[in-house]
């Protein structure tokens, strides 16, 4: 029939549109990808190219005309994994940059969570919870273009300082590139979704989009939106535990190698403004979510019913009230733009708190003794001492042994006072190892059989040439 036709088409679109996107299972040239780029290269193509995908998601949303509920579990069943995956191999990764990109696959993940939230609510004639699943995704789309440019151009400025990407080679650079690793700092706090800066922003919209279906009457949905709540909580857990391993690792501590300890100084200014500049966006954003949400909400109301109500409440500030009110009982615009001015002055509090702790720390400097870090007993710590990016996701890593492929390098000591020893260890992405792997394999294997057709002989290819000539011959005599 027309439905499943229509469910055909879109799902072979979203196939096309998720390959560009970096959804998973479509994503494995995105890991591959991002750690032989430049990193202003990175940059671009996490924060402007996977997004074309995106929206060509979105434009074939529109060009549909509906929406069937199969469509819309399928996505945010799709996303919801894509999200869970993604972070799960960020976690596991020693290379900066290839941890970021399994990184951008989650953030493509919690943008199609508010994309499929949105479908929802459109399946379910939820006007409120369409509008906040589209706005949360739109939002989370133009958060996600700011905050991971500015860590692809603070690995970047890592990278041309110390030559390296491996993180196990870094750290203690906080005290040599300070500016970089502030910035560097507010991106990672930024991704994570956390108060003051942008990315709480889109997350906490997706997640009340989310809650207020649980309203919708219907145990499919309830189920679904339980599962999605799990697994965003879990996503922002990890993206933590991922961040918090990233910046300490390069940043803080003993520097563990030659590379980082040949580091001097920081980048220049061409390095550091568009840093600075990303930077600030993603704190005026979080400080005055309103403003930004005024503007994105034009965008999200183009896949809800009346939008042109819409609009007008969103943006005329001398909107009829009678038409205001009878779209306040399905869409609630100002119950959530209320709410997006409350964020603003908590974010604006908190952020005068820490300013406060700041100034007292500054005048109580110089009565505060400074004494070495307490080190156990030893006086004179070394990199040896601190955890590695391995170790610091080993007890992940082993709880979900199953979820990864462990490689790993070990040169046991072998005497009582061994000279050297090395242990090294490094995730593979299952899917590549178990599927892409050995479907590329048999490909392989089935073409080679063809290669002795192809040997290099001149008189072998003048006789297929022959061969070709005389089988034309006899097809024209027959036909003929």
């Amino acid at each position: 029939n027309n439905e499943a036709l229509a469910d055909i088409i879109f799902i072979l679109f979203f196939v096309g549109f998720g390959i560009k996107a970096g959804f998973v299972p479509f994503h494995n040239w995105l890991p591959e990808a991002h750690p032989i780029a430049p990193s202003h290269i990175s940059a671009i193509m996490s924060g402007v190219m996977i997004k074309t995908g995106i929206y060509g998601i979105l434009r074939i949303l529109m060009l549909s005309g509906g929406v069937t509920k199969f469509i819309a579990y399928f996505v945010l069943i799709i996303a919801v994994i894509s999200a869970l995956y993604g972070i799960l191999y960020a976690v596991g990764q020693s290379d900066i940059k290839k941890m970021l990109a399994y990184s951008s696959i989650e953030n493509i993940g919690i943008i199609g969570i508010g994309i499929g939230v949105g479908m929802l609510g459109l399946v379910y004639n939820h006007p409120m919870v369409a509008f906040l699943g589209f706005i949360g995704a739109i939002f989370h789309i133009l958060n996600h273009s700011i905050f991971k440019n500015l860590l692809f151009f603070g690995a970047g400025a890592v990278y041309l300082k110390s030559h390296t990407k491996n993180m196990e080679l870094l750290g203690g650079l906080i005290k040599k590139m300070p500016q970089t690793s502030v910035l560097f700092l507010i991106g990672s706090i930024a991704i994570c979704g956390l108060p003051p800066f942008n990315g709480f922003i889109s997350e906490f919209l997706i997640y009340f989009g989310m809650i207020n279906s649980l309203s919708i009457n219907n145990l499919f949905v309830l189920l679904e939106m339980i599962l999605a709540l799990s697994g965003l909580a879990l996503v922002g857990t990890l993206a933590i535990l991922c961040f918090t391993k990233a910046f300490s690792i390069v940043f803080l501590g003993e520097t563990r190698s030659e590379n980082a300890k040949n580091v001097k100084s920081d980048n220049g200014k061409t390095f550091i403004i568009p840093m600075s500049i990303l930077a600030c966006f993603t704190l005026l954003i979080g400080i005055f979510p309103k403003q930004v949400f005024e503007f994105v909400s034009m965008s999200a109301s183009c896949f809800v019913v009346n939008a042109d109500k819409i609009q007008d409440i969103a943006f005329n500030s001398s909107f009829n009230p009678l038409v205001a009110q009878s779209v306040e009982s399905t869409l609630k615009i100002n119950e959530i733009t209320s709410i997006m001015q409350m964020i603003s002055y908590v974010s604006i509090g908190l952020i005068l708190f820490i300013l406060v702790l700041f100034v007292l720390k500054l005048k109580l400097e110089n009565k505060i003794a400074h004494n070495g870090t307490w080190g156990c007993g030893y006086n004179k710590p070394t990199s040896k001492m601190e955890y590695s990016a391995s170790s610091y996701a080993e007890p992940f890593t082993t709880m979900l042994t199953p979820l990864f492929k462990k490689v790993s390098d070990i040169k046991k000591p072998k005497t009582v006072f061994p000279a050297s020893a090395h242990f090294e260890q490094h995730i593979e992405d299952v899917e590549e190892v178990y599927f892409i792997k050995p479907l590329l394999k048999s490909i392989e294997d089935f073409f080679a059989r063809f290669e002795r057709f192809q040997n290099g002989n001149i008189q072998q290819y003048i006789t297929y040439g022959l061969i070709f000539l005389v089988v034309s011959l006899i097809g024209v005599v027959m036909i003929g």
